[in-house]
């Protein structure tokens, strides 16, 4: 097989390093934790695989400004919610909103029948 030529070689380091040039600075990228916020208590969201059974309104919450990005956005900004209680969860272990398929659940430890009412909504927590 032939080597390639010592032009050859400089012509693709041209290249590459005109490529990795042109390329920029990378892009930066942020992931905000799903939380909300009720009553000085913060609620982790959790996914389910469909969407749960929303009982009554009430609220509101707050879903804090996303500011993991650096540097910060100065236009991010707290959103209310009106947050929805899932039927046989009480509200102070676990809801939802409007979407449906996020179910919020407390951060202070979960009883056993808590655990055991958010195992009927096909939410499945580690310990």
């Amino acid at each position: 097989m032939a080597r390639p030529s010592a032009h050859a070689l400089l012509a693709a380091v041209v290249a590459t390093a005109a490529l990795v040039a042109c390329a920029g600075p990378a892009e930066v990228s942020a992931s905000c934790a799903a939380i909300v916020r009720w009553h000085g208590e913060t609620f982790h969201g959790h996914a389910v695989d469909r969407a749960v059974d929303a009982g009554r309104r009430f609220g509101p919450g707050v879903i804090p400004a996303c500011i993991d990005t650096d540097p910060p956005d100065p236009g991010a900004h707290d959103t209310t919610v009106v947050l929805r209680a899932v039927p046989g969860i009480p509200r102070t272990v676990a809801f939802t909103t409007r979407d449906r398929m996020t179910v919020y659940v407390t951060g202070r430890p979960l009883k056993p029948s808590e655990r055991r009412a958010l195992r009927r909504i096909g939410l499945r927590l580690s310990r």
